[in-house]
């Protein structure tokens, strides 16, 4: 092949694969991806039963870790208390709160989940970096808005908040811990979302 076709034909396969690379990484599109991994493992008939909630629980987590990014929600819940912060307090935090996330609401999805239609609806995206994706779970009655806030952190698109008809996720936490860290430690924090934790789980 003559050179000059050889370098015309690199670029335009460049191009393409930036152009699918693009593609893939519209936060819609990663979002419906993780959707549809986490209902088919809902779905799996392999995790059938009450013999196989433990095991469901822990395929679930596994797929979430993959959407979420945990230490970036710790930081959006915490705020500007987040400076305050040791390295090591930073790590430890996200540990727990994720964890206590799992406690909260992993059940609820195992228990009330009945094959519901989610859809995704629209996206906006800010700066390049941020984003907003809207979506629906049908139910009746009426459909539940669930709006997800992702940012693009280490080359991919990852889910830092939730509102659910209205209600933020991260919000709902930020209040708790801006009153505690107004006197309290984040050491104290850390333990008292231990606590959070052990009560949530009975």
């Amino acid at each position: 092949m003559p050179m000059a076709r050889r370098i015309a034909c690199l670029l335009i396969l460049a191009i393409v694969t930036a152009a699918g690379a693009a593609r893939a990484a519209e936060p819609q599109e990663v979002l419906k991806a993780y959707i549809d991994n986490f209902v088919s493992v809902l779905r799996d008939p392999a995790y059938a039963g009450e013999a196989k909630k433990a095991e469901l629980s822990e395929r679930l987590w596994q797929v979430i870790q993959g959407g979420f990014d945990f230490q970036g929600i710790a930081i959006v819940a915490v705020g500007p208390n987040w400076k305050k912060f040791s390295p090591a307090e930073k790590d430890e935090f996200s540990q727990v709160f994720a964890q206590l996330l799992r406690t909260n609401y992993l059940k609820k999805i195992q228990d009330n989940y009945q094959r519901q239609e989610v859809r995704i609806l629209t996206q906006e995206i800010y700066d390049g970096k941020k984003a907003l994706v809207k979506s629906s779970i049908s139910r009746p009655g009426g459909d539940i808005p669930v709006d997800y806030r992702l940012w693009l952190r280490d080359g991919r698109w990852q889910i830092y908040d939730v509102t659910v008809e209205g209600v933020s996720l991260v919000q709902n936490y930020r209040v708790q811990f801006n009153d505690f860290l107004f006197r309290g430690t984040p050491a104290g924090l850390v333990q008292r979302v231990r606590e959070m934790r052990t009560k949530e789980q009975g």
